[in-house]
């Protein structure tokens, strides 16, 4: 930065201090706004990749992408990449692909909710199930029984190139007779990951076939009617949108849960190619859908503007 009495901060602090004071910054927009000081803070800044490493520490899962390409506008043709000569050209794309998905990470203004479509539930007694889309046996009074142990739920997202804030759970009351049955606090834990096999059967799915990149700590949830929020610890990068429930202490009940999750989606900004099971892909960023994607967002209510309208209209039929 420059200072009043002239000469420029960067060169006063020297590049050890000033990399350490850029590396305490925690929203990718202030990287931004560094690298737009002056020449040499903008050759700094890119340089040293302070956006990419943002985006690392924030969502471990970035190291996944062993290449970036910046693809110009809709077309296929790509203009800038790692195998670029211009070293210099390929850094300032590096840096404009993770500017906007470092904004992306941690912007509340992209949040969204979206369902999720079942694949199959396991329990510690080896039964395997499929699952109806989207919940656990909606409306049916004895789908699934769960024993004592663990049962493992696993669910495609909707959207398969999202990050992951927070996920939401219902739990309803079990009731026998009328009468609800007691049951203890469940202790959840989410996976995060992908298939490795998309043709696999539902009992191959429960059987190693993904792949996770992110697993939570253990949560709380009690049977009630309504839905209880899990927020992650991070934000999470998820490929191709596998999440796995895992119940450590499930008594013997019938279970008509439901899932849902708040999300980012990074399409169509950026979209993946899975180059290998283990995860490791090619992050494509498409400038020219930014804008319709801006475009669309902001004609779009925020999330609590919704939520205000649907509780006005809820109580307005609640006075009918």
């Amino acid at each position: 930065m420059v200072e009043r009495g002239g000469g420029d901060l960067l060169e006063r602090l020297g590049p050890d201090l000033s990399a350490a004071v850029l590396r305490c910054l925690d929203d990718p927009t202030d990287l931004v706004r560094s690298a737009s000081v002056s020449q040499s803070w903008h050759r700094f800044v890119i340089t040293n990749g302070f956006c990419k490493k943002l985006c690392l520490k924030t969502t471990p899962e970035v190291s996944c992408f062993v290449r970036s390409i910046e693809v110009g506008g809709w077309s296929d043709t790509i203009k800038v990449g790692p195998n670029c000569s211009d070293h210099w050209q390929m850094l300032e794309s590096e840096h404009r692909i993770f500017a906007y998905l470092g904004h992306r990470i941690v912007s509340p203004r992209f949040l969204t909710e979206i369902t999720m479509e079942s694949i199959a539930v396991s329990t510690s007694t080896g039964r395997i199930e499929n699952m109806l889309p989207n919940n656990l046996g909606l409306d049916m009074f004895s789908s699934y029984r769960f024993s004592k142990g663990k049962s493992l739920l696993n669910f495609r997202l909707s959207c398969k190139f999202c990050v992951v804030h927070e996920i939401k759970m219902q739990l309803p009351e079990v009731f026998y007779f009328c009468e609800p049955i007691s049951s203890p606090l469940e202790i959840l834990r989410f996976r995060l990951g992908h298939m490795r096999d998309e043709n696999a059967t539902p009992k191959e799915s429960l059987l190693g076939n993904f792949v996770w990149t992110y697993v939570s700590p253990g949560f709380s949830i009690i049977e009630t009617d309504d839905f209880q929020s899990f927020k992650l610890q991070r934000p999470v990068i998820c490929i191709d949108g596998v999440l796995q429930i895992e119940m450590l202490s499930r008594d013997p009940s019938y279970d008509d849960s439901q899932v849902k999750a708040i999300v980012c989606p990074l399409t169509p900004a950026f979209d993946v190619n899975l180059l290998d099971r283990m995860g490791n892909s090619i992050l494509m960023y498409f400038p020219g859908a930014v804008e319709y994607l801006d475009d669309v967002t902001a004609q779009q209510p925020r999330r609590s503007s919704r939520r205000k309208l649907w509780m006005k209209e809820r109580r307005r039929k609640k006075n009918r």
